[in-house]
């Protein structure tokens, strides 16, 4: 099940104001916030590898990781320096896509499985989070600090992520 945009505006709008009270520190809400939560829950809906990777900015920054899974994007990508990583990503991409036979490799921007926007916001980051449960992706912690801690324990995932949080 995933919303139409009268369908995700009607569950968003009664919220809005407890996500502005609750993160005082954002500071550069806008007019357009609702518009690219919209567009942030459709990308992510849409991830063209059916999963989306969670963890720290460091994921954002790890250029095997963006090859590979590319970025999810309502607006623009969210520092400088990843815009031109990805830019140089683009091209190797096209050179790949070129160099073999009916293969072709999507833009590193776009319905990929990283998020990254300049307009982030907790609001937008939930919109991520419920585009893609609303379309049933998975979901895959691509974080240091749990495989440190949880990676090598036993059991079910369940028993994993228990053990992470009692010894954080």
């Amino acid at each position: 099940m995933t919303w139409n945009i009268v369908g995700f505006t009607y569950e968003l709008w009664p919220q809005v104001q407890r996500y502005h009270d609750e993160n005082g520190w954002v500071t550069w809400w806008t007019q357009e916030d609702i518009w690219n939560c919209w567009r942030m829950y459709k990308t992510a809906s849409a991830s063209s590898l059916g999963f989306l990777l969670l963890g720290d900015t460091k994921i954002r920054k790890d250029e095997s990781l963006l090859m590979n899974f590319g970025t999810t994007t309502a607006h623009n990508i969210q520092e400088e320096a990843e815009r031109k990583t990805l830019e140089r990503l683009a091209k190797e991409r096209n050179d790949l896509s070129r160099n073999t036979q009916n293969i072709k490799y999507p833009a590193p921007k776009g319905p990929g499985s990283i998020l990254s926007d300049d307009k982030w916001t907790p609001m937008l980051n939930d919109s991520f989070m419920l585009g893609g449960i609303h379309s049933g992706a998975e979901f895959h912690l691509a974080e240091e600090l749990f495989f440190s801690i949880a990676g090598t324990v036993g059991g079910t995932s369940e028993e994993k992520w228990k053990y992470f949080f009692q010894n954080i």
